[in-house]
């Protein structure tokens, strides 16, 4: 019910652009040279009247601000449908709110574990503050990725309902957490926060739906890549 709802905001928004630009459009083609509504002829003056102001134009004046007004509306019509457009494209491959089909695809398909909430994962990360106060984890995916054990859950903080990607690292590297905390490598979408200690890289953000199954596992593949980046510029070179 709440993704019919995103999506219909997100189609009566772009209807809404289309209106302003339509509106603009037809302003300019129609009403270039007009005044209040009024055809104006060469020779003729046109007094309006704005905040207490009194502004008096010619018709080749009106005409450039009328244009100006109309082209103003043709920006603001392009510029919300243009955004309208993005939160469809957002809408269609992201469901918050749908069952994590995903995942569970995912797991039969490659022959990894799914577990419905499971307590102890949790526990294993509450020296990090954004999962100390989450009661469990939910719908958790156990799997690997060039060669890296993962995992993807669910977990709440501050009231709300988060994703989280994990990737452990071979074995514990201190230096490693030092080197990911100081390095300026990109994080891709969806993560919004990323924590790293000695023993794994750990990529949070909203919580994740998506219809195709291969994009939950963008955020995994980013994760794995800072580590093999991380082996590759540790081993002496020859």
């Amino acid at each position: 019910m709440a993704k019919r709802r995103a999506d219909r905001r997100s189609w009566f928004i772009l209807l809404t652009g289309i209106a302003i630009l339509i509106l603009g459009a037809v302003s300019l083609a129609a009403g270039s040279n007009s005044c209040g509504g009024s055809k104006m002829s060469e020779g003729d003056t046109c007094i309006t009247y704005r905040d207490g102001q009194r502004s008096v134009e010619d018709a080749e004046g009106q005409r450039t601000v009328n244009q100006s007004e109309a082209g103003a509306l043709i920006g603001l019509g392009a510029l919300i449908a243009l955004l309208s457009g993005f939160l469809i494209r957002g809408d269609r491959g992201t469901d918050p709110s749908a069952p994590v089909t995903d995942r569970l695809e995912l797991a039969r398909r490659e022959g990894w574990q799914f577990t419905e909430v499971d307590t102890e994962l949790v526990d294993t990360l509450r020296h990090h503050l954004r999962f100390e106060s989450s009661p469990a984890a939910w719908s958790v995916l156990r799997g690997t990725h060039d060669g890296l054990r993962f995992v993807i859950f669910d977990y709440t903080w501050i009231g709300k309902t988060f994703t989280a990607w994990l990737v452990h690292l071979p074995e514990p590297s201190p230096e490693f957490a030092r080197w990911a905390t100081s390095t300026t490598s990109g994080w891709r979408k969806p993560l919004t926060n990323v924590v790293v200690d000695e023993r794994a890289v750990i990529g949070s953000g909203p919580v994740f739906r998506a219809k195709d199954p291969e994009r939950v596992l963008k955020p995994i593949r980013s994760l794995t890549e800072l580590v093999r980046r991380y082996e590759r510029s540790a081993t002496p070179r020859r």
